[in-house]
Order: structure tokens, then sequence, then C-alpha cells
């Protein structure tokens, strides 16, 4: 599957395309080590492209797949962007729309409104990471902007350990 978008400006792009050019009609392109080649629908395939990628443009990424939860999953939700999330369970679709229970405030969420939000639930390393980065966050209480060698050093002198194994 490819990083960047399937339909471009309503066209269909080719399979691994990353670049488009409009000359009347639009143009995709690839590189593949290095060498630029272009789509062509007449010879049903890619050609080597005499052209370089200064000519053409990027494509624009794909949006990731949005995640949803399996009836009776648990999940995380949040409502009006105030990043506080809390622990639901997805209920299930109805005519109205998807629905999650959210456990703390026992209320049913329409999760298909613009202001509701699901995630799954994060894994053990997930919260050990989160909870590394507010404690070092924690170092820059005062809101000033700290390089990250100073950074560094302020983690080392509070006790921060760098994981085990190579360093070099």
């Amino acid at each position: 599957m490819s990083k960047y978008v399937e339909i471009y400006e309503g066209v269909k792009v080719p399979d691994t395309a990353s670049h488009v050019k409009t000359v009347g009609l639009m143009l995709f392109y690839r590189n593949i080590g290095g060498r630029l080649e272009y789509y062509s629908n007449a010879n049903d395939g890619w050609r080597r492209s005499e052209i370089g990628l200064k000519d053409v443009v990027e494509l624009p990424l794909a949006e990731p797949a949005a995640w949803m939860p399996e009836v009776g999953q648990e999940c995380e939700v949040e409502s009006d962007a105030r990043n506080d999330w809390r622990k639901a369970m997805y209920v299930g679709v109805d005519s109205i729309g998807s629905h999650v229970f959210d456990v703390e405030k026992r209320n049913l969420w329409r999760i298909d409104s613009i202001n509701i939000l699901v995630r799954p639930l994060k894994t053990e390393a997930e919260k050990k990471r989160d909870a590394f980065i507010e404690a070092a966050m924690g170092l820059t209480s005062d809101g000033e902007q700290y390089s990250v060698e100073r950074l560094a050093g302020m983690m080392f002198d509070n006790g921060f350990k760098a994981p085990e194994g190579d360093q070099s």
C-alpha cells in the first residue's frame, strides 16, 4: 500500500507513484533507485523518464485509516478536544451512528459526532514512555525552552538513566 493518496484531483494514482506533473494531462512518476519513471496508460506500465524530480511535485500523503474498536472492546474517549481521555467501551452501531459508553462519566457518546474521538487503550510500553516524558518535562517547569544537550544534562543530574546496551 502506498503512503501517498490513491486519488489525486479526481484521477486514480497508479500504485507506487510518488510524484505528479500536470501538462494538460496528469503524469505520475516514481523514483526507483535514483531513476525517475513515469506511468504510461498507453504502454500499460512504467517507463524511464528523461526529466528530473525538480520538474514534478510530490503527491500528498494519504490520511491514516481511522481506528475503530470492535463491539465490546475497551478504548478511550475524549470530547471537545480537551485532552481529557477516559476509559470507554465500544457499544456498536445503531440507526443514528456508532456509540461508546464512557465508563467514568457513565454517558453514551455518539462517536460519529465531530467532537468525539476514540483511540485504543495504551500499551504498558506507551504508558511507561508517557510517564518518562512527563517526568522529564517536569524538569522544565519554568516554561523555558532548553537545548537537547541541556535537557539531557538535567535529566542525568536528576537520576534518569540511559537504556542498557550498546552506547556507541
